[in-house]
């Protein structure tokens, strides 16, 4: 599937037989409170550049550094065990970064219906600010739209 950015190879595709089982996968990952955040940009993952306070929440390659890539989901916040990601402040274009799970706005994210994930502290959505396949871009908040570089999946 080139990384998840093709799907025609698969003959479930090209026969339509994956539509017999599509209510069932998506009820299944419905239930899913861990694993990746996928973007709008085919093949895009949410990922971090390290374990550690402060660190920048990054694009990578889905399934190119699974534990990096690795979500929970608690409530309003979006966790790898330790840190939460969070708005590095209220500004416009704030970096999103690992923080100290304590609950803060900074640190809740409600996802929306159309695929944007707005920052409770902010009010704005996360993004790819290139929307571009560049692994390692770091993300960070803007004004919400349905644009791909805007637009992200939790488990």
């Amino acid at each position: 599937s080139r990384e998840g950015q093709s799907f025609p190879p698969w003959a479930s595709y090209t026969s339509g037989i994956y539509a017999n089982y599509l209510a069932d996968a998506q009820a299944a990952v419905g239930r899913l409170h861990v694993g990746t955040i996928p973007a709008g940009v085919p093949g895009v993952c949410l990922s971090r550049v390290k374990y550690a306070q402060g660190a920048d929440a990054v694009t990578a390659a889905c399934g190119s550094g699974t534990r990096r890539q690795e979500w929970g989901i608690s409530g309003q916040a979006i966790e790898d065990g330790t840190y939460c990601l969070a708005t590095a402040s209220a500004a416009g274009n704030a970096s999103v970064v690992l923080s100290t799970c304590d609950g803060s706005s900074a640190q809740q994210w409600a996802a929306q219906g159309n695929g944007e994930l707005r920052n409770a502290g902010s009010g704005r959505c996360l993004r790819d600010p290139g929307g571009s396949t560049t692994v390692g871009t770091p993300v960070d908040v803007g004004s919400c739209s349905t644009a791909v570089s805007r637009l992200w999946w939790v488990p």
